[in-house]
């Protein structure tokens, strides 16, 4: 590693012969931090791979990269590294700290890689902890947390919770070693052997794994990035809600189970069971996938809602409605609108999820999107659908027999804007917008 070597100190047994003659026949190199000794295990692959590692950072240089801070990332990637020498053969250790050098490499002249980045906490405190997947694929691993991290960590509107699936991630990665990865073995050099399981030693047996659909699952590649696409959704980033319950339907019970925090564990922040449900620890997997596909707003002990939650009242109608989420906001506080939206319907082909406004946006109205479920939402400027299903007066669609509206009350939300509404197993959903607020409000009538 010529390029960073006045900033990273190698341990003298892992130093070349010509480098720890130059260094007793000179005198010390001047450096703007103190030189740390990288660990022994990482050294030894950076030493065997010198002239990739030396072209990777070069290219780091060239692409603007900072040297300090390229050099204080190589340093923490090797202390990070360290203890998946112990874990890993020394080919998969070898793919792994590879992996993490090129991604260093690649966050740092993007100007990624900064204290409280999500990226590099990936790096850093997410993969050290995945030795089962490193075990079987360890580029396809590296990879797939990094670039979902980046997605976790997104703007407003599209931010998941980023320690959740961090959680999820390596929950599913320990499930993994109890339900070993089947199909096709991914070596760490990518190539693959057909239908063989790879153990999280690194071994392969010929045997299968079975989907809670009972289909055979993929190969491991293919299992990694399925299960940090379910923990990502499931920690928030319903943008990829299709995609993931897609996902889930082929990964092992347990991986799936783990991604989807379905194992009822201690820190499952769920809520209470509400009566008639089922717990995190007693539900089914695919029960739980094709109940949510149709129906967006449950999850197991969810679906009662949540006792302590806000409710509201509405004009005409009769009984409260819990508040399910608040959504937007004032694009100067990192909301997408610059005025208050108004809600214009609902899009009849993704009942419950996707919802219609439109907002004054500079000298004209844009349309928007709203997509929504029970883990999480994402506002976008989208063109309207195409059948739009809306309700602007909820006393029509609520009142009592007989047309009667409900009495008037000094509680109710008497500004609205626009609403839309929609039936869903649950109960009945109706998104509202009101004159003198940047946020819109979801809102149910539990059945």
């Amino acid at each position: 590693m010529a390029a960073l070597e006045r900033h990273v100190t190698l341990p003298d047994a892992a130093r070349s012969p010509e480098s720890a003659t130059a260094a007793d026949t000179s005198s010390p190199p001047v450096t703007s931090s103190p030189p740390v000794t990288t660990s022994p295990a990482f050294a030894s692959r950076a030493l065997a791979a010198r002239d990739r590692y030396d072209a990777v950072l070069a290219r780091a240089l060239a692409h603007g990269a900072d040297r300090d801070l390229l050099a204080d990332a190589v340093r923490e990637v090797a202390v990070a590294a360290e203890p998946l020498g112990a874990q890993l053969d020394p080919d998969a250790f070898a793919a792994t700290c590879d992996a993490l050098v090129d991604v260093a490499a690649r966050l740092v002249p993007a100007r990624r890689w900064r204290t409280g980045g999500p990226e590099r906490a990936a790096v850093l405190e997410v993969v050290p902890r995945l030795s089962p997947w490193l075990a079987a694929a360890p580029g396809v691993t590296v990879a797939a947390v990094v670039d979902a991290a980046r997605a976790m960590g997104g703007g407003p509107g599209s931010r998941g919770d980023v320690t959740a699936w961090g959680r999820r991630v390596v929950d599913a990665s320990h499930a993994t070693a109890r339900s070993p990865l089947a199909g096709d073995a991914v070596s760490p050099t990518g190539t693959t052997s057909p239908t063989s399981t790879v153990s999280p030693t690194g071994t392969t047996s010929p045997t299968s794994t079975v989907s809670p659909t009972g289909t055979t699952s993929t190969r491991p590649a293919d299992l990694i990035r399925g299960a940090v696409l379910v923990a990502a959704w499931r920690s928030g980033l319903v943008r990829y809600r299709a995609a993931a319950l897609d996902a889930a339907q082929r990964l092992p019970d347990e991986v799936a189970r783990a991604a989807l925090s379905l194992a009822g564990s201690a820190d499952d922040t769920t809520g209470p069971a509400a009566p008639g449900d089922v717990g995190p620890g007693d539900a089914d997997v695919q029960s739980v996938l094709d109940r949510h596909a149709a129906d967006p707003w449950w999850w197991p002990d969810r679906s009662g809602g949540d006792s302590a939650a806000p409710t509201v009242l509405l004009r005409g109608v009769h009984g409260p409605a819990q508040v399910l989420g608040r959504f937007g906001g004032f694009r100067g506080f990192g909301g997408p609108w610059l005025s208050p939206a108004v809600v214009v319907g609902a899009d009849a082909r993704h009942p419950g999820v996707r919802w219609l406004l439109l907002a004054p946006d500079g000298a004209g109205t844009v349309d928007w999107t709203l997509v929504a479920d029970v883990h999480g939402s994402f506002v976008a400027r989208a063109p309207r659908a195409e059948e739009p299903v809306a309700h602007l007066d909820p006393g029509g669609v609520f009142c009592a027999g007989g047309g009667a509206p409900a009495p008037a009350r000094e509680e109710d939300l008497a500004d609205l804007s626009g609403s839309a509404s929609v039936d869903t197993p649950s109960g009945r959903l109706m998104l509202v917008s009101r004159t003198g607020s940047y946020d819109v409000l979801l809102v149910r009538w539990p059945r």
